[in-house]
Parts: structure tokens; C-alpha cells; sequence
């Protein structure tokens, strides 16, 4: 398989297109038993946000489920717990994800849910409110992450070249050498 070949499609699974344009991939799957996974996959992530919109896409993930014009915020939740399911979504850079796992008896309701919360999401200025601050906590965390995990990297590489003797150059390989060539 070359860089420019298509990858292969996997014959297990069942690709369409519904009347709408709506492409659909359908994986089957033994385990856990009677358990459907729907995604449903916007390619819209921080790659195809302009600088004035950066972090929008990732904003409207956490709006979506804050309510629509049937459904309040707790009715979406009390109705996906009520058939055991589980409904949420995730951005990327290159993507946006909305998925709700419930049983197969389930999926035309889960459907529903979906496309409502799609089509229907209402925007509250105070729900708009609260979201900012969630997402700009969010922000601040991976940050904080970000350095944590630069921070050790760095630290390890510090403690490597203390053991070092002072005649030694350090090299980020893990090797010590002598003398000045390295």
C-alpha cells in the first residue's frame, strides 16, 4: 500500500447514502449484544475555524445539549437515561462528533434525539454564559497539562545530564560522552 493508495474499505462494513445526502456506515459488532452506537460525524474541527472563530465549533459541541424547541436540557437527559443510553459528542481539529449509544430497540428514538438536538438546539443567553466559562476552564486546564507535560520531559532530560560527569557532554539520546566531541 503506497502513500497515495486509497486505504481499503473493510468488507464488513455497510456503507450508503440516504435521499437527504446523509452518508451512513453501519459496523456490526457481537458485543456487547444488542448495542447501537450512532455517530454521527460533522467535518467541522479548529482546522476549518478562521482565526475569529476559533474555539465556535467546540463551543456549539457543549450548546447543542443545553435544550431545543421540544426538549429541555433535562428532558434530553431523562429520556436518553430512560432507555440506558448515553448521548455526547467530542471536537477535534478535524471534526465534530455527536453519538448516542443505546440498545437496538432504541435506535429510532436515539435517531430522533439526535437530529433534534441538531436541527432544534435553542441558545440561552445565560446558557451561552455558563458554557464560556466551562470552556474557557477547559482551556486553562489543558494548558496547564501542556506545561505539566513539558515541564517533565524537561526534568527528565535535567536529571540525565546531572549524573553527567562534568567532563561529559549530555545528549537527549540518553547517552553520556566524553570529552568535548560527543
Amino acid at each position: 500500500l503506497g502513500l497515495s493508495d486509497p486505504l481499503p474499505f473493510d468488507p464488513a462494513i455497510t456503507a450508503g447514502e440516504l435521499d437527504n445526502g446523509l452518508r451512513y456506515f453501519i459496523e456490526p459488532n457481537a458485543y456487547p449484544k444488542d448495542r447501537v452506537e450512532l455517530r454521527l460525524v460533522l467535518p467541522v474541527g479548529s482546522l476549518q475555524e478562521d482565526p475569529d472563530q476559533l474555539g465556535l465549533a467546540h463551543f456549539l459541541e457543549h450548546m447543542i445539549f443545553k435544550g431545543t424547541r421540544q426538549r429541555t436540557q433535562r428532558d434530553l437527559e431523562v429520556e436518553i437515561e430512560s432507555m440506558g443510553g448515553h448521548l455526547n459528542a467530542y471536537t477535534s481539529r478535524e471534526q465534530t462528533v455527536y453519538y448516542a449509544k443505546v440498545m437496538k430497540q432504541d435506535v429510532p428514538q436515539a435517531v430522533e434525539i439526535l437530529s433534534d438536538i441538531l436541527q432544534n438546539s435553542t441558545f440561552d443567553a445565560s446558557a451561552i454564559e455558563n458554557e464560556r466559562n466551562v470552556i474557557l476552564r477547559e482551556m486553562e486546564e489543558v494548558e496547564v497539562e501542556e506545561e505539566e507535560d513539558n515541564s517533565h520531559g524537561m526534568r527528565r532530560i535535567e536529571d540525565h545530564c546531572a549524573r553527567c560527569s562534568s567532563g561529559d557532554s549530555c545528549h537527549v539520546d540518553g547517552d553520556c560522552h566524553s570529552g568535548q566531541g560527543g
